[in-house]
């Protein structure tokens, strides 16, 4: 039967006030960023006047919104949650509350960004979709080199370069021929890497 040494518990014990000094030090860092996230919001998203029109859907009836309260309303709560976190935290609900917070910056910045006009956030959702998905691809494409084995694959060349290729073939020929040739572009330099890594 085997005993727990004295030395070994002392090391478990030093091993957690390592992390609860850890969690601390964040949670503190957290608490910080949302009493700056209230200074940004109360000091510079309050200055602009009028109400922000928001467009769910396309034709759809327009959500307005002042711009100044909801700066108010979200720097106090901001406040309040960077208050909450440097006294005592929230545990297992912190993620929680910083999504939350996180919407809440957002929803405050596109209600200065738009005040006194109207946005369409179907629009907005399209071209963010459309602008992400070559980073998306670049991200998963480093995710599958890395459970290969393989580190460094130089994920911003392959994307410069088949964005240079598919642009430059799509401009001669046709956009399908053009989507091709950037695709052989990073099959292209990933043989290369595969070659010199291998090596």
């Amino acid at each position: 039967m085997s005993q727990v040494k004295p030395t070994d518990q002392l090391s478990e014990a030093a091993e957690s006030l390592v992390l609860s000094a850890e969690q601390k030090k964040r949670a503190r860092n957290v608490g910080f960023a949302y009493l700056g996230l209230a200074v940004i919001t109360m000091v510079i998203f309050s200055r602009r006047p009028g109400d922000a029109g928001f467009r769910l859907t396309e034709g759809g009836t327009l959500l307005t919104l002042p711009a100044q309260q909801i700066a108010w309303i979200f720097g106090l709560v901001f406040v309040g949650l960077g208050s909450a976190q440097l006294w005592r935290g929230f545990g297992k609900i912190s993620n929680i509350v910083l999504a939350l917070a996180t919407a809440m910056f957002v929803m405050s910045f596109l209600s200065w960004a738009t005040a006194g006009e109207s946005f369409s956030l179907v629009g907005m959702l399209q071209d963010t979709v459309a602008r992400s998905v070559p980073i998306t691809l670049g991200a998963l494409g480093g995710i599958l080199c890395e459970r290969s084995g393989v580190i460094n694959i130089a994920i911003e060349g392959m994307l410069l370069a088949g964005a240079f290729t598919g642009a430059v073939g799509a401009s001669l020929t046709n956009l399908w021929l053009g989507t091709v040739i950037a695709m052989l572009t990073g099959v292209f330099l990933a043989w290369i890497l595969a070659v010199f890594s291998i090596k």
